[in-house]
């Protein structure tokens, strides 16, 4: 029998929609529901109503914070998801999917779990800033800002004065924890705030810390507070204890003196002979004393005191296809180690960045910190003046350039302040100079991410910051294009 309010004709089609709905729903063991690209709702019992009301399919689902409700035109089911046509107020379409958490696993726990933060990140705030209000508070991923799904954003106001704030939940990967001051930057441009305050989980809190040092304060304060463990937040009702980043201490970090020898196995130095006599490969003695051969930036054999190992491929065939006039350039062959291809031109002449620093060494990864893991090359080079020129290659975009470039700057600043590149003999029969070292930010021109430009713009003054754009072309030589 038709329910309530159905027209005869329409009843049997709706219903049958109806029932397909509920029965998908009566397989999950966690069904919930998202509208378009928003905010994951669970489908809980009392909390979810599914009609037939005015010849149409009206669908109903909230929390304590929001409400869906919106006509279902149709239904189909994709993967493991049941996706709903919906038609919205004002009659524009749009879709929702109806899936099992249980069976979806580490997305839509990861999407809950964001959730659940962002929820326990506005209660801390309340408690934080008692008497402020909470304009904004979201955690959408927002690409043409370029703001990550990994934090949680919020603006606080209150008689006038406005601050951005952001967190980073512990369940998040180590990394997210560690570049939460690009998003925090941005994030703090965007909503033209007094200054910033970022929440760290406690064991991240250090490298957020000495960053901030390195900022402009006469642009923006900051204040940092490391989050404890989830469970003592949520049962705490103290607010959190803010840090001074200068409490951190010394900055860790080892400079190893430039190594002129390999340890290799005798064995391995005879397997590596003919790929060491290719035209064109060179030898790199890596900081632990390794031996590395490489070809245009890319590694080609490998050899220790244990034994070697060489590419997978001939290298007549790795000539042939890493070369900027390759007949594929989709190869992995020509596409891998993009930086390092890229170091290679600079190491072989460093003056076309500059003429200041025509005919000075060029040191690759002096620091144990360096940026091997991390897709960035860092280089040291020296000027004629004698001034040191912290070189950072980046062959992509990558909103965390500026920042991962002052972790290396301020360590290669602390060595310098100890005098450690001259008593460990860098750049020997040079005098180097006490002077702040000059940060150079290398990338083709046309890929500089603009989120660069905004976190660059607070930095503090003291460091001296080039950005030098290079022609896109750059393998077949470098060019620069642009300068600022």
């Amino acid at each position: 029998m038709p329910e309530a309010g159905a027209s005869p004709e329409l009843a049997p089609s709706l219903a049958a929609l109806r029932e397909q709905i509920l029965d998908f729903i009566a397989t999950c063991k966690q069904p919930m529901l998202r509208e378009d690209s928003g905010e994951p709702l669970a489908i809980l019992t009392g909390r979810f109503d599914l009609r037939i009301d005015n010849s149409a399919l009206l669908l109903e689902a909230w929390d304590e914070h929001h409400t869906i409700a919106r006509r279902v035109v149709s239904a189909r089911v994709q993967a493991r998801a049941l996706l709903l046509v919906i038609r919205k107020f004002g009659g524009r379409e749009g879709e929702i999917a109806i899936s099992d958490t249980a069976r979806r696993g580490a997305d839509l726990d990861r999407n809950l779990r964001r959730k659940n933060f962002r929820e326990r990140f506005r209660a801390l705030l309340t408690r934080q800033f008692p008497g402020w209000t909470i304009d904004k508070l979201t955690a959408e991923r927002d690409l043409h800002r370029a703001f990550s799904e990994h934090y949680v954003r919020a603006l606080v106001t209150r008689a006038g004065t406005s601050w951005a704030a952001i967190a980073v939940s512990e369940a998040e990967q180590e990394s997210a924890a560690s570049s939460i001051l690009t998003d925090g930057l941005l994030w703090l441009d965007h909503v033209h705030a007094a200054g910033l305050c970022l929440f760290v989980p406690e064991r991240s809190a250090a490298v957020t810390a000495r960053r901030l040092l390195y900022l402009n304060h006469d642009r923006a304060a900051y204040r940092l507070f490391p989050m404890p463990p989830s469970d003592a937040a949520q049962t705490s009702v103290e607010p959190l204890a803010e840090i001074d980043p200068a409490d951190f201490g010394n900055l860790a970090t080892e400079l190893r003196p430039p190594r002129i020898t390999a340890s290799v196995a005798p064995e391995a130095r005879e397997k590596l002979r003919a790929i060491a006599s290719f035209p064109g490969v060179e030898e790199e003695i890596t900081p632990q004393g390794e031996l590395s051969l490489r070809y245009r930036g890319l590694e080609v054999a490998h050899a220790n005191t244990i034994g070697a190992t060489v590419i997978d491929a001939a290298m007549s065939e790795v000539a042939r296809i890493r070369t900027p006039d390759t007949p594929d350039r989709r190869h992995p062959l020509y596409t891998r180690s993009a930086e390092r291809w890229m170091e290679s031109l600079v190491k072989a002449d460093v003056s076309p960045l500059a003429l200041e620093v025509a005919g000075s060494p060029v040191y690759s990864q002096v620091l144990l910190e360096a940026g091997r893991t991390r897709g960035i090359m860092d280089l040291l080079a020296i000027t004629n003046a004698g001034r040191l020129a912290v070189i950072e290659l980046k062959a992509e975009e990558d909103t965390r350039l500026p920042l991962q470039a002052l972790d290396y700057w301020m360590r290669v600043r602390r060595h310098l302040e100890r005098g450690d590149f001259q008593s460990h003999g860098f750049f020997a029969g040079r005098q180097i100079s006490p002077d702040p070292p000059l940060l150079w930010l290398v990338f083709p021109a046309i890929r500089l991410h603009a989120a660069n430009e905004t976190v660059l713009k607070y930095f503090s003054r003291e460091i001296p910051v080039t950005r030098l754009g290079i022609n896109d072309d750059w393998r077949k030589g470098i060019r620069v294009v642009y300068r600022g």
